[in-house]
């Protein structure tokens, strides 16, 4: 390899190695964001794998699934094998306010929904401070009573773990005031489901599992009463793979510490390799071409012989 074409490879090494931390950008709620807006503080003290590929491979006597406000959808053989996983006696955890969370909910056909409206109630549309939720002995080690920020109603065939106070309205048209066509009632905010020989657990507030959401009354002792729940003798699994995360090399895990640094050299190393690989096979391409494309002058007996008879 040329001096030149040695210089343009270690040129794109090292944007390749300046751009990683750039286009890696942790999601909301993602296990890797440790912003007030992740999981991570939640997740701390726990062990826990990402899962970023589909759901698929889940272990339904050995696994817990975290679901966290996903923001890319759950195709139809994804819905299954989540269906399937539980109804083997797996573990499950889905929080979200709407969007692809309320979809997953929806297609696992247990009769579970969220509702778009959120749960106020008017002390808490006043003063946000004010306990929203309440425990209903379902799971131990729940908070008698929990702030929760802008929850959406969970409904469905199932026992409620959290619910709002009686009263509480569903805020139809989000001007935090109750109105007279706004239904009332002690709506549920979390309800567990049993699929099967499993179960699953339908949050309406993924906040509750953020630390920011910790950091409202009783919201930290709710979600350690979740995740106990949810990973006790199992081993946690965390939905990664439909949070969309800016991240094309897969470099996340790496800048995260949850991957070692030498597999962000292998990758590193492989992507210089596969640059200077196609670089040299360009070359060689274009010059053979290059001496092809070059005009072979052709002999004429008559002109030469015409020149030899000239004068010097």
């Amino acid at each position: 390899m040329r001096p030149a074409h040695a210089l343009l490879v270690a040129l794109i090494m090292g944007l390749l190695v300046l751009s990683v931390p750039l286009s890696v950008r942790p999601a909301p709620y993602s296990m890797y964001n440790p912003g007030p807006a992740g999981i991570a503080a939640t997740l701390d003290g726990l062990e826990a794998r990402s899962l970023h590929g589909p759901l698929a491979g889940l272990d339904p006597r050995e696994d817990a699934l975290l679901v966290v406000a996903p923001r890319l959808g759950y195709d139809a053989g994804e819905v299954q094998r989540f269906r399937a996983f539980l109804e083997a006696g797996g573990r499950a955890l889905v929080a979200d306010s709407g969007g692809m969370g309320r979809l997953l909910v929806q297609g696992l056909g247990i009769g579970a929904d969220l509702r778009e409206a959120a749960v106020f109630s008017t002390s808490y549309a006043k003063q946000p401070a004010y306990p929203l939720a309440e425990d209903q002995g379902v799971l131990p080690g729940m908070p008698e009573r929990v702030v929760l920020t802008g929850p959406v109603a969970v409904q469905g065939p199932g026992d409620a773990v959290l619910a709002a106070h009686p009263y509480s309205w569903l805020d139809l048209d989000n001007d935090l005031e109750p109105d007279l066509g706004e239904p009332r009632g002690p709506w549920p905010l979390a309800m567990r489901f049993e699929v099967g020989l499993g179960e699953v657990i339908v949050v309406g507030d993924p906040d509750l599992l953020t630390a920011a959401g910790a950091a409202t009354g009783g919201s930290a002792e709710a979600a350690e009463a979740l995740l106990l729940w949810l990973s006790a003798g199992r081993s946690l699994v965390v939905d990664e793979g439909h949070r969309a995360q800016a991240d094309p090399i897969g470099m996340a895990p790496v800048l995260a510490g949850a991957a070692p640094v030498r597999l962000a050299l292998a990758t590193l190393a492989v992507l210089a390799g596969a640059v200077g690989v196609g670089l040299r096979v360009r070359i060689r391409r274009i010059r053979p071409r290059r001496r092809r494309s070059r005009p072979t002058p052709r002999r004429d007996p008559l002109q030469e012989a015409v020149v030899a008879e000239l004068p010097p």
